[in-house]
């Protein structure tokens, strides 16, 4: 499957895509470069442009490398507000979900939708058996999201020199408030 091209997942509100990286450099860094968004990865503060390029090329090799990775998120009416999907954690050995959205769609149900449309596709396309999510403590909101999607709270752990809040779920425990989306070709 390495290699493969991601089918769109759309959702009532929602189109998750491939990333774009011409067309999605200047919106996705306005997203990222967002101190708020930026405190809740990695980073933990606003990435510069070029950093924001860097992590939407690491997202394509995602799909390059393992036939799943991270989608762009845009709303319908064409505005990349974020991203949303699945990256290989190979410090883990894992499959984590993973999203970040703009500061100004906060609390509007959008990283939930797309999220769920990325769990359903993990299990029912792709046929993972477990998926993973990880959060900074004080990031409680993302870990609202992670437990709505149906994970729920395994452990604390230390990773890239980070403390971090690990979810879990496994495929048997899928199937709580899905939302119902359709690929598109």
């Amino acid at each position: 499957m390495k290699g493969a091209a991601a089918h769109p997942l759309v959702t009532d509100r929602l189109i998750l895509r491939m990333f774009d990286a011409e067309r999605d450099g200047e919106s996705y860094a306005q997203v990222l470069g967002q101190d708020e968004v930026g405190r809740c990865l990695p980073k933990k503060g606003a990435y510069t442009p070029d950093e924001s390029r860097r992590m939407m090329d690491f997202f394509i090799r995602g799909w390059q490398n393992h036939g799943f990775g991270t989608f762009a998120v845009q709303t319908k009416d064409g505005e990349l507000i974020g991203h949303c999907g699945l990256n290989y954690v190979k410090d883990l050995d894992e499959v984590e979900l993973l999203y970040a959205f703009s500061k100004e769609t906060w609390g509007k149900g959008y990283a939930t939708e797309a999220a769920q449309a990325c769990v359903k596709d993990a299990f029912k396309r792709l046929h993972l058996n477990r998926l993973i999510g990880l959060i900074m403590p004080a990031n409680q909101d993302s870990g609202k999201v992670l437990k709505k999607v149906g994970m729920v709270w395994e452990k604390d752990i230390s990773l890239w020199n980070m403390e971090l809040q690990y979810f879990s779920m496994s495929a048997e425990m899928d199937g709580r408030s899905q939302k119902h989306f359709k690929y598109e070709s």
